[in-house]
């Protein structure tokens, strides 16, 4: 038992963002989709890319959007 100590304070890192919500899937052609998501709660942290992958058959994931913005035709 002794006096009390000086308060302090704690401050965390950001955490990590929530995931996009798709918005807006557009057909444009027989090929090609107008895609458009919101953008998420960030929760402290710095969003600067967003990633949108695609597959076909079963084969692999591949990149068809990279960028900062919330939109993009694939």
């Amino acid at each position: 038992n002794g006096l009390w100590s000086e308060p302090f304070e704690v401050t965390s890192g950001a955490g990590v963002p929530d995931s996009p919500t798709i918005s807006q899937v557009v057909p444009r052609s027989p090929h090609c989709v107008f895609v458009a998501w919101e953008e998420p709660f960030h929760n402290g942290a710095i969003i600067s890319e967003y990633r949108l992958e695609s597959r076909c058959n079963e084969k692999d994931f591949e990149v068809v959007h990279s960028g900062p913005l919330c939109s993009t035709e694939v």
